[in-house]
């Protein structure tokens, strides 16, 4: 049995999970969100992903200068992500503050889906991490959200 699940999840089990959101708002499941000595993280988990998918980095190229734009990819995770239209749904190890990463259209010509914004959404609030006040929800510019940049509120 592999390691590997490749199901999407209900979405209401993110609580406990760091995943990947694909464009139409499924959730897959990563790793589990506190186990620091998981060997499975989102580089390996795309990885395996995209081998059980057959999905291919030049299917996905919508850009002439494919190699420029696979050069500043630094993983699995974000040819998942910027090639395929994932969203990276993890959290810091230490502090478990939220990291989020969108698909940047520059690069292959994705960007979110509003399937994906609204699944990214009910995980958010399903954690407590408060996604009415974040910018990542309003402004199409912003791609990367880390919610380590809150430490000022930490005690």
């Amino acid at each position: 049995m592999s390691k590997f699940n490749f199901e999407p999840q209900d979405v209401t089990l993110c609580k406990r999970y760091d995943g990947f959101i694909a464009p139409n708002g499924d959730y897959y499941i990563v790793k589990e969100r506190r186990n620091t000595m998981s060997r499975i993280g989102h580089n390996e988990w795309a990885e395996e992903y995209l081998k059980e998918k057959k999905l291919q980095t030049s299917e996905s190229s919508k850009s002439y200068s494919m190699l420029l734009a696979l050069s500043q990819l630094r993983g699995p995770a974000e040819i998942l992500i910027h090639c395929y239209g994932f969203v990276y749904y993890s959290h810091d190890p230490f502090l478990y503050k939220p990291i989020v990463l969108l698909p940047k259209p520059k690069i292959f010509g994705n960007r979110a889906t509003s399937s994906q914004m609204d699944t990214l959404f009910e995980v958010m609030l399903l954690n407590n991490e408060d996604p009415l006040n974040l910018e990542i929800f309003v402004d199409s510019n912003i791609y990367e959200y880390n919610g380590l940049e809150e430490r000022g509120k930490m005690k």
